[in-house]
């Protein structure tokens, strides 16, 4: 233990020397000790750290490359942003790289021992974003709820009601309603198709709600309506005995699952638990535009099986221990090698409530200007854009997207998608009854939370593009920012009312406050930029 010091060295030449001398002097007990045991929070705020605890080593290089990290927040994000499929942040070894290429760190041995320490400490900055945020982040936030409070004192005092709940039924006092069946109907979900609006799927304080929750997760299944095979995914449609029919996507992986990154968005598996999760988030941030969706436990054989047509029914075995498994029909992933297999018989998916039948309520099929481009070997427009400004203006010149209502909800889609983490919203559908800068349906949502540790900043593209968000939007944000009980928390709560355990594991959730705090912090960016007037809008 003699190779190290007992204070840290300011200069930053022998400090990277004192790293790598430590690294090869104790790097058994450097992984096992800080990657399992060590508190980041407990120990970033110290100052003068000695130099005797591999930990600490650790926690000081961070502190060195963080350096690199803030220029790079701070000069590259957008354009890296835009241009990058999956952009985790900052690597470690980049920065690494950087002090080389300044001259810091020249020495041959010493780079080659820095780059693979800088990979082991990888773990100590998934740790660190899990113990608390980068304090130039929280700073721009803080400031960010100081700039709004002083916007919405201001607005006041000229006499607009800007209450931030339904503040768009203050400003458009009667709302287009659907009526699309009988007032005298006392089926929960045609009740719960009348409460559609131009704004909203259901009412904040719809109690009919939580009765079609229950309703999608128990009424008994009467029939196996013809298989959905548009997807690349395994679905299933079921009649219930009450009328209604509920879109049904079993269990293919355990919760704990992360998707490959080298694998594309595109082929992706769809995870049930995730279009539960999607419901909850939706209705915690008060947008109610996800059609409700629950967990339910079927029947492989009296629930399928018994109403399968032939087709359906050869896709049917038992696995190795005995398990009833089938694999269906679609287009993709519906094959032996991947297989649904219940316990014993029982099988755990979701379902989603269906909507209005299009011979009801016709739907707007609007493509999405910021979609991704499905290939292997191209970028959208989007990406590759030199200056994301100009593309967002050629956006905005197209309809609907001229009008502002449209072009704030897919905004608002957006910031929702990248909280989850889905990356496969290509295009939006509205009610055509409400026109097109009526809300947009989020439904589908399957492919979000693959992936708790990676933090797709590009799905926040039309926001730092367009540099606009919502103003109920942002008051939304920023009341789950700064409260009493964090995101996390609440979706914890949320999800806990489901049928099915555990919905989301503890990284996904805490990938939810994570993720916030990147939103406000692009956010903030736009009003330094342009000035709030320009990025906060009322619509």
């Amino acid at each position: 233990m003699a190779i190290f010091v007992r204070r840290w060295p300011r200069n930053p030449k022998v400090c990277l020397l004192c790293l790598s001398a430590a690294l090869f002097g104790t790097v058994s007990l450097f992984v096992v000790t800080t990657i399992q045991e060590i508190d980041l929070s407990a120990r970033e705020g110290q100052d003068g750290l000695n130099c005797p605890a591999p930990d600490d080593v650790g926690v000081q290089l961070i502190r060195i490359l963080g350096q690199w990290e803030s220029h790079w927040r701070a000069n590259g994000r957008r354009k890296s942003s835009a241009n990058n499929d999956d952009d985790v942040g900052f690597p470690l070894s980049s920065a690494v790289q950087a002090l080389i290429e300044d001259g810091r760190m020249a020495e041959e041995t010493n780079v080659r021992r820095l780059f693979f320490l800088a990979d082991v400490l990888q773990a100590f900055k998934e740790r660190r974003s899990q113990a608390g945020r980068d304090e130039n982040v929280t700073a721009k936030i803080a400031d960010l709820v100081k700039i709004f409070a002083e916007v919405t004192k201001t607005r006041s005092k000229g006499g607009k009601n800007y209450h931030h709940h339904h503040h768009h039924h203050h400003r458009y006092p009667h709302p287009k309603k659907s009526r699309f069946y009988n007032e005298n109907d006392t089926i929960t979900w045609q009740l719960v198709h009348n409460e559609i609006d131009e704004y909203e799927l259901y009412s904040k304080d719809s109690a009919l709600v939580e009765r079609l929750l229950t309703d999608i997760a128990t009424v008994p299944i009467e029939d196996l309506a013809d298989l959905d095979d548009d997807g690349t995914q395994l679905k299933l449609v079921f009649y219930l005995e009450d009328g209604s029919r509920i879109l049904f996507k079993p269990r293919r992986l355990p919760r704990d699952y992360e998707e490959p990154l080298d694998l594309y968005y595109m082929h992706e598996f769809e995870k049930h638990t995730a279009e539960i999760a999607a419901f909850h988030l939706d209705r915690i941030l008060e947008f109610r535009r996800v059609p409700p969706a629950a967990g339910r436990y079927v029947d492989m054989l009296r629930d399928i099986y018994d109403h399968a047509d032939e087709e359906l029914k050869d896709t049917f075995y038992r696995s190795p221990i005995r398990n009833q498994c089938f694999f269906g029909l679609c287009h993709y992933f519906c094959d032996a090698g991947h297989g649904v297999c219940a316990n014993d018989t029982t099988l755990e998916g979701s379902v989603v409530a269906y909507l209005p039948s299009r011979s009801v309520a016709r739907r707007t099929h609007l493509p999405n200007p910021w979609s991704r481009s499905y290939s292997k070997y191209e970028d959208a427009d989007w990406e590759t854009a030199e200056d994301g400004a100009e593309f967002c203006a050629s956006v905005r010149k197209e309809e609907p997207w001229n009008d502002p209502r449209a072009l704030l909800n897919v905004i608002d889609a957006h910031v929702f998608d990248f909280l989850t983490g889905n990356k496969d919203r290509h295009h939006f559908e509205v009610f055509e009854m409400f026109g097109n800068s009526s809300f947009s349906i989020l439904f589908d949502n399957g492919k979000g939370f693959g992936r708790a540790n990676t933090d797709v900043v590009s799905i926040l593209a039309p926001l730092y593009q367009c540099c606009v968000i919502r103003r109920s939007t942002l008051r939304r944000l920023i009341d789950l920012e700064t409260g009493e009980v964090k995101l996390s928390e609440l979706m914890r709560r949320s999800l806990a009312t489901d049928v099915l355990p555990d919905i989301l594991t503890e990284a996904h959730l805490n990938s939810l406050d994570r993720r916030l705090g990147i939103v406000l912090e692009h956010v903030h960016d736009c009003v330094v930029q342009l000035g709030p007037q320009h990025v906060i809008i009322d619509r």
